[in-house]
């Protein structure tokens, strides 16, 4: 007997077999855009594509919030390769770079004309910023996962705008306190050397407070570097939910998100000698791959989570049970 999966609303329930499955979506528990797997596909799919006999009279019911594809077959809890993440993103992109290009030249040029906007740019580009970021998060990791992908991706960051600002206010917010918290002791020996007027320790307070201020920097921004990842991903997390979640993602692999960073310096510095053109390149190839290395945080699929009884009564979220 087949034993089935299904993702609903970020959690994964199963494996239980075909008659709970249609059971559940007479309930209402399980809608046409939740996604479905068992033994044998080679990928995570709509219930509604796959089973479409059991949704016979379920019209009108809204897709949900969030990415077009869930993690495809889980991922290898960020043992996977650097290397191997690259060489993904460049098999995701190859033959089809003509709408990532275009996607990230206009984000990039309409950012820029509301930051340059005269009396409002610097205000309206604070307020923007999380939208945006998470809008570009939605079409990149969608685009990673094999989904469909459209330029007006890039504006759906706005349909959870208060949780968007709020979680780029918030990660702006820690950064800079972990920033400011490593530097004091440098500026400590910076206030003493001055009392004493000693050369030597207003060199070592400046030392101090520089290398300080960039590991923190570093290090706060890679732990919170999954935040808008798991707000795109899921349908319920809010802004303080999807910081913790980052830090917990990011507890033992911020070393290797650096590392993975590290591997572009060498094409960001090619692209000094293109004055910046190379960037419509780089930037799809550099965004895919931190997609691809968030997808592999994840655990296998059949391990993601203890199975559950049901999914919750999602008529609790303005879906309609089919008839």
């Amino acid at each position: 007997m087949d034993q089935w999966y299904c993702i609903v609303g970020g959690q994964q329930y199963g494996p239980v077999s075909m008659d709970i499955l249609g059971q559940w979506i007479r309930q209402g528990r399980l809608r046409p855009n939740d996604y479905i797997w068992t033994q044998g596909m080679d990928n995570w799919a709509p219930a509604g594509s796959v089973k479409p006999e059991l949704f016979t009279g379920a019209s009108g019911i809204p897709p949900a919030f969030g990415m077009v594809l869930p993690v495809p077959g889980g991922g290898a809890s960020g043992q996977t390769l650097n290397a191997e993440l690259t060489r993904r993103a460049r098999q995701s992109l190859r033959g089809n770079w003509g709408t990532p290009i275009a996607f990230s030249l206009l984000l990039g040029l309409l950012t820029v004309g509301i930051n340059m906007a005269p009396y409002v740019g610097g205000l309206a580009g604070v307020i923007l910023a999380g939208p945006f970021q998470l809008g570009a998060v939605i079409f990149y990791i969608t685009f990673a996962r094999g989904g469909p992908v459209r330029l007006g991706m890039m504006f759906d960051g706005f349909k959870r705008f208060g949780r968007a600002l709020a979680a780029y206010l918030l990660v702006g917010l820690l950064v800079a306190l972990w920033t400011v918290l490593a530097s004091l002791p440098g500026l400590l020996i910076l206030a003493s050397g001055e009392n004493i007027d000693s050369v030597n320790l207003m060199i070592l307070g400046g030392v101090l407070t520089f290398v300080g201020a960039c590991v923190a920097l570093i290090v706060a921004s890679l732990r919170y570097s999954q935040t808008f990842y798991i707000l795109a991903d899921q349908t319920t997390p809010g802004a303080l939910a999807a910081i913790s979640g980052s830090k917990q993602m990011m507890h033992q692999s911020k070393w290797k998100l650096f590392c993975l960073y590290w591997r572009f310096f060498g094409w960001y510095l090619l692209c000094l000698l293109t004055l910046g053109i190379g960037l419509l390149w780089v930037v799809p190839y550099v965004s895919v791959s931190i997609a691809k290395f968030y997808d592999d945080l994840h655990p296998p699929a059949a391990q993601q989570n203890t199975p559950i009884t049901s999914p919750p009564d999602q008529s609790d979220m303005g879906a309609s049970a089919p008839a």
